[in-house]
Protein backbone atom coordinates (compact mmCIF):
# COMPACT_ATOMS: atom_id res chain seq x y z
CA UNK A 1 0.00 0.00 0.00
CA UNK A 2 1.59 3.31 -1.06
CA UNK A 3 2.52 5.72 1.66
CA UNK A 4 0.73 8.71 2.15
CA UNK A 5 3.72 10.87 1.17
CA UNK A 6 3.91 8.59 -2.88
CA UNK A 7 -0.39 9.75 -2.68
CA UNK A 8 0.62 13.31 -2.14
CA UNK A 9 3.41 13.30 -4.23
CA UNK A 10 1.25 12.25 -7.32
CA UNK A 11 -1.37 13.95 -6.76
CA UNK A 12 0.64 17.05 -6.66
CA UNK A 13 2.41 15.82 -9.81
CA UNK A 14 -0.98 15.60 -11.48
CA UNK A 15 -2.33 19.03 -10.38
CA UNK A 16 0.56 20.26 -11.88
CA UNK A 17 0.66 18.57 -14.99
CA UNK A 18 -3.31 20.12 -15.55
CA UNK A 19 -2.06 23.66 -14.32
CA UNK A 20 0.50 22.93 -17.26
CA UNK A 21 -1.74 21.91 -19.77
CA UNK A 22 -4.52 24.65 -18.93
CA UNK A 23 -1.54 26.90 -19.23
CA UNK A 24 -0.38 25.44 -22.81
CA UNK A 25 -3.80 25.86 -23.41
CA UNK A 26 -4.43 29.76 -22.47
CA UNK A 27 -1.36 30.46 -24.44
CA UNK A 28 -2.51 29.02 -27.18
CA UNK A 29 -5.84 30.90 -27.39
CA UNK A 30 -4.30 33.89 -26.68
CA UNK A 31 -1.72 33.60 -29.11
CA UNK A 32 -4.79 32.61 -31.29
CA UNK A 33 -6.19 35.55 -30.32
CA UNK A 34 -3.45 37.84 -31.25
CA UNK A 35 -2.90 36.76 -34.32
CA UNK A 36 -6.63 37.23 -35.26
CA UNK A 37 -6.39 40.85 -33.89
CA UNK A 38 -3.33 41.57 -35.92
CA UNK A 39 -4.90 40.34 -39.21
CA UNK A 40 -7.53 42.37 -38.54
CA UNK A 41 -5.44 45.32 -37.94
CA UNK A 42 -2.97 43.92 -41.48
CA UNK A 43 -6.71 43.76 -43.36
CA UNK A 44 -7.52 47.72 -42.37
CA UNK A 45 -4.29 49.02 -44.53
CA UNK A 46 -2.78 50.92 -41.73
CA UNK A 47 0.60 51.01 -40.06
CA UNK A 48 0.73 49.83 -36.23
CA UNK A 49 3.89 50.61 -34.34
CA UNK A 50 4.41 49.67 -30.23
CA UNK A 51 6.86 51.83 -28.52
CA UNK A 52 8.28 50.95 -25.30
CA UNK A 53 8.57 53.34 -22.39
CA UNK A 54 12.16 54.77 -24.00
CA UNK A 55 9.99 55.58 -27.17
CA UNK A 56 11.78 52.80 -29.13
CA UNK A 57 9.56 50.72 -31.69
CA UNK A 58 9.13 47.17 -29.77
CA UNK A 59 6.94 46.18 -32.76
CA UNK A 60 6.00 47.35 -35.91
CA UNK A 61 2.81 45.55 -38.46
CA UNK A 62 3.90 44.63 -42.33
CA UNK A 63 1.39 47.73 -43.49
CA UNK A 64 4.11 50.41 -41.35
CA UNK A 65 6.92 49.25 -42.72
CA UNK A 66 5.19 49.00 -46.33
CA UNK A 67 4.23 52.80 -45.91
CA UNK A 68 7.80 53.64 -44.57
CA UNK A 69 9.56 51.29 -47.30
CA UNK A 70 11.44 49.39 -43.92
CA UNK A 71 11.73 45.89 -43.48
CA UNK A 72 9.86 44.95 -39.87
CA UNK A 73 12.81 43.93 -38.84
CA UNK A 74 14.73 47.18 -39.03
CA UNK A 75 12.09 49.06 -37.44
CA UNK A 76 12.30 47.28 -34.25
CA UNK A 77 14.46 48.63 -31.49
CA UNK A 78 14.75 52.08 -33.30
CA UNK A 79 13.98 54.91 -32.05
CA UNK A 80 10.87 56.45 -33.25
CA UNK A 81 11.63 60.04 -33.09
CA UNK A 82 15.12 60.01 -34.98
CA UNK A 83 14.18 57.83 -37.43
CA UNK A 84 11.05 58.79 -38.80
CA UNK A 85 11.34 62.17 -38.32
CA UNK A 86 14.61 62.46 -39.15
CA UNK A 87 15.57 66.03 -41.04
CA UNK A 88 12.04 67.30 -40.46
CA UNK A 89 11.89 68.75 -37.28
CA UNK A 90 15.44 68.16 -35.22
CA UNK A 91 14.44 68.20 -31.71
CA UNK A 92 11.60 66.51 -30.16
CA UNK A 93 10.76 69.40 -28.52
CA UNK A 94 9.46 71.13 -31.64
CA UNK A 95 7.56 68.18 -32.41
CA UNK A 96 3.64 68.15 -31.56
CA UNK A 97 3.68 64.23 -32.03
CA UNK A 98 6.88 63.54 -30.11
CA UNK A 99 5.69 66.27 -27.10
CA UNK A 100 1.92 63.78 -27.16
CA UNK A 101 4.24 60.98 -26.82
CA UNK A 102 6.33 62.32 -23.85
CA UNK A 103 3.80 63.73 -21.69
CA UNK A 104 1.46 60.27 -22.34
CA UNK A 105 -1.23 62.14 -24.16
CA UNK A 106 -3.17 61.19 -26.61
CA UNK A 107 -2.54 62.62 -30.27
CA UNK A 108 -4.73 63.02 -33.32
CA UNK A 109 -3.34 64.53 -35.93
CA UNK A 110 -1.34 65.16 -39.54
CA UNK A 111 2.18 64.67 -39.95
CA UNK A 112 4.85 63.56 -41.76
CA UNK A 113 7.06 60.73 -41.68
CA UNK A 114 10.37 59.92 -43.71
CA UNK A 115 10.64 56.94 -45.78
CA UNK A 116 13.85 54.79 -46.13
CA UNK A 117 14.71 57.33 -49.14
CA UNK A 118 14.24 60.17 -47.46
CA UNK A 119 10.65 60.97 -48.70
CA UNK A 120 8.21 62.96 -46.50
CA UNK A 121 5.12 60.84 -46.83
CA UNK A 122 2.08 62.67 -45.15
CA UNK A 123 0.25 60.37 -42.90
CA UNK A 124 -2.88 60.94 -40.34
CA UNK A 125 -2.03 59.88 -37.06
CA UNK A 126 -3.07 58.75 -34.06
CA UNK A 127 -1.72 57.62 -30.28
CA UNK A 128 -2.89 56.39 -27.33
CA UNK A 129 -0.74 55.47 -24.18
CA UNK A 130 -0.84 52.11 -23.05
CA UNK A 131 -1.91 51.37 -19.41
CA UNK A 132 0.76 50.08 -17.09
CA UNK A 133 3.37 49.37 -19.61
CA UNK A 134 4.70 52.67 -20.04
CA UNK A 135 4.69 52.57 -24.03
CA UNK A 136 2.50 54.10 -26.64
CA UNK A 137 0.07 52.81 -29.37
CA UNK A 138 0.72 54.43 -33.04
CA UNK A 139 -2.05 53.99 -36.12
CA UNK A 140 -1.18 55.75 -39.08
CA UNK A 141 -2.52 55.89 -42.35
CA UNK A 142 -0.76 56.84 -45.88
CA UNK A 143 -2.15 60.31 -47.13
CA UNK A 144 0.01 60.79 -49.97
CA UNK A 145 -3.11 59.67 -52.98
CA UNK A 146 -5.40 61.98 -51.52
CA UNK A 147 -3.23 64.76 -50.50
CA UNK A 148 -2.09 64.44 -54.39
CA UNK A 149 -5.64 64.26 -55.38
CA UNK A 150 -6.41 67.47 -53.18
CA UNK A 151 -3.79 69.04 -55.12
CA UNK A 152 -5.07 68.12 -58.23
CA UNK A 153 -8.53 69.89 -57.38
CA UNK A 154 -7.16 72.85 -56.17
CA UNK A 155 -4.57 74.00 -58.63
CA UNK A 156 -7.73 73.04 -61.34
CA UNK A 157 -9.99 75.33 -59.34
CA UNK A 158 -7.29 78.50 -58.88
CA UNK A 159 -6.39 77.76 -63.15
CA UNK A 160 -10.18 78.08 -64.07
CA UNK A 161 -10.52 80.88 -61.55
CA UNK A 162 -7.63 82.45 -63.33
CA UNK A 163 -8.76 81.96 -66.67
CA UNK A 164 -12.36 83.93 -65.30
CA UNK A 165 -10.76 86.93 -63.91
CA UNK A 166 -8.74 88.62 -67.09
CA UNK A 167 -12.05 88.52 -68.98
CA UNK A 168 -14.02 89.27 -66.02
CA UNK A 169 -12.11 92.59 -64.54
CA UNK A 170 -12.79 94.13 -68.32
CA UNK A 171 -16.78 93.15 -67.62
CA UNK A 172 -16.52 95.33 -64.53
CA UNK A 173 -14.84 98.03 -65.60
CA UNK A 174 -17.22 98.28 -68.66
CA UNK A 175 -20.34 97.94 -66.88
CA UNK A 176 -19.32 100.18 -63.83
CA UNK A 177 -18.30 102.87 -66.45
CA UNK A 178 -21.95 102.19 -68.41
CA UNK A 179 -23.73 102.64 -64.67
CA UNK A 180 -22.17 106.03 -64.17
CA UNK A 181 -22.68 106.94 -67.39
CA UNK A 182 -26.48 106.46 -67.14
CA UNK A 183 -26.38 107.48 -63.15
CA UNK A 184 -24.46 110.96 -63.95
CA UNK A 185 -26.86 111.62 -67.22
CA UNK A 186 -23.99 111.63 -69.98
CA UNK A 187 -26.32 108.30 -71.39
CA UNK A 188 -29.84 108.66 -71.96
CA UNK A 189 -31.63 105.35 -71.66
CA UNK A 190 -35.38 104.45 -71.35
CA UNK A 191 -35.34 103.51 -66.98
CA UNK A 192 -36.09 99.60 -67.81
CA UNK A 193 -33.04 99.62 -69.65
CA UNK A 194 -31.03 101.74 -66.35
CA UNK A 195 -32.43 99.38 -64.42
CA UNK A 196 -30.50 96.51 -66.18
CA UNK A 197 -27.50 98.26 -66.78
CA UNK A 198 -27.03 99.03 -62.60
CA UNK A 199 -27.97 95.21 -62.23
CA UNK A 200 -25.42 94.08 -65.02
CA UNK A 201 -22.97 96.41 -62.98
CA UNK A 202 -23.72 95.06 -59.35
CA UNK A 203 -23.46 91.26 -60.38
CA UNK A 204 -20.91 91.98 -62.48
CA UNK A 205 -19.06 92.82 -59.40
CA UNK A 206 -20.16 89.94 -56.99
CA UNK A 207 -19.12 87.69 -60.07
CA UNK A 208 -15.46 89.51 -59.56
CA UNK A 209 -16.01 89.22 -55.76
CA UNK A 210 -16.36 85.44 -55.84
CA UNK A 211 -13.64 84.51 -58.20
CA UNK A 212 -11.80 86.25 -56.13
CA UNK A 213 -12.79 84.58 -52.59
CA UNK A 214 -12.43 81.09 -54.98
CA UNK A 215 -8.78 81.83 -55.45
CA UNK A 216 -8.18 83.15 -51.92
CA UNK A 217 -9.31 79.62 -50.87
CA UNK A 218 -6.93 77.63 -53.41
CA UNK A 219 -4.11 79.77 -51.99
CA UNK A 220 -5.32 79.16 -48.40
CA UNK A 221 -5.66 75.54 -49.06
CA UNK A 222 -2.39 75.00 -51.36
CA UNK A 223 -0.84 76.20 -47.79
CA UNK A 224 1.00 79.60 -49.16
CA UNK A 225 2.15 81.38 -46.22
CA UNK A 226 0.03 84.65 -45.43
CA UNK A 227 2.14 87.81 -45.58
CA UNK A 228 1.98 88.95 -42.31
CA UNK A 229 2.14 92.70 -41.53
CA UNK A 230 0.88 95.91 -39.67
CA UNK A 231 -2.04 96.69 -41.46
CA UNK A 232 -3.79 100.14 -40.55
CA UNK A 233 -7.80 99.54 -40.83
CA UNK A 234 -8.89 103.31 -41.06
CA UNK A 235 -6.69 103.38 -44.81
CA UNK A 236 -7.99 100.14 -45.84
CA UNK A 237 -11.33 101.56 -45.03
CA UNK A 238 -10.75 104.59 -46.53
CA UNK A 239 -10.06 103.35 -49.86
CA UNK A 240 -12.72 100.81 -49.47
CA UNK A 241 -14.94 103.61 -48.93
CA UNK A 242 -13.97 105.78 -51.46
CA UNK A 243 -13.98 102.64 -54.21
CA UNK A 244 -17.47 101.98 -53.42
CA UNK A 245 -18.42 105.70 -53.42
CA UNK A 246 -17.34 106.11 -57.41
CA UNK A 247 -19.30 102.33 -58.08
CA UNK A 248 -22.30 103.29 -56.43
CA UNK A 249 -22.85 107.15 -56.57
CA UNK A 250 -25.48 108.21 -53.73
CA UNK A 251 -24.38 106.03 -50.95
CA UNK A 252 -22.61 107.95 -48.21
CA UNK A 253 -20.37 106.25 -45.01
CA UNK A 254 -20.32 107.05 -41.57
CA UNK A 255 -16.95 106.61 -40.88
CA UNK A 256 -15.70 106.31 -36.83
CA UNK A 257 -13.20 104.15 -34.59
CA UNK A 258 -9.58 105.05 -33.81
CA UNK A 259 -7.47 106.60 -36.72
CA UNK A 260 -4.50 104.46 -35.48
CA UNK A 261 -6.08 101.19 -35.11
CA UNK A 262 -3.51 98.78 -36.13
CA UNK A 263 -3.67 94.83 -36.94
CA UNK A 264 -0.85 92.06 -37.64
CA UNK A 265 -2.26 90.12 -40.98
CA UNK A 266 -2.18 90.27 -44.28
CA UNK A 267 -3.41 93.60 -46.13
CA UNK A 268 -4.81 90.85 -48.72
CA UNK A 269 -7.35 89.18 -46.31
CA UNK A 270 -8.57 91.66 -44.53
CA UNK A 271 -8.89 94.26 -47.16
CA UNK A 272 -11.38 90.82 -48.31
CA UNK A 273 -12.79 90.83 -44.86
CA UNK A 274 -13.77 94.80 -45.22
CA UNK A 275 -15.05 94.70 -48.41
CA UNK A 276 -17.56 91.67 -47.94
CA UNK A 277 -18.64 94.01 -44.93
CA UNK A 278 -19.26 97.17 -46.65
CA UNK A 279 -20.97 95.74 -49.80
CA UNK A 280 -23.07 93.37 -47.27
CA UNK A 281 -23.66 96.79 -45.72
CA UNK A 282 -24.69 98.71 -49.38
CA UNK A 283 -26.88 95.55 -50.20
CA UNK A 284 -29.04 95.00 -46.77
CA UNK A 285 -29.24 98.90 -45.74
CA UNK A 286 -32.25 100.34 -45.73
Amino acid sequence: MPSIAVVVATVALVLAMVALVRERRALQAAHVAQARFLGVIEATGFGVLMLDSSGRIAYANQSAADIVGYPVHSLVGQEKHSLLHRGVVDEPAGCPLEQALQERKSFYGPDHFVDIRGNLVPVAVSTAPLSGEGGTAIVFRDRSTEVAEERQRHDALSMISHELRSPLTSVVGFSNRLERSVQAGRLEVADSYAEEITLLAQESRRMRDIVNVVLDVANLERHKEIESEPVLLRHVVDEEADRLSRERPGATFARGGEDDAVVESDERYVRRIIQNLMENALKYAG
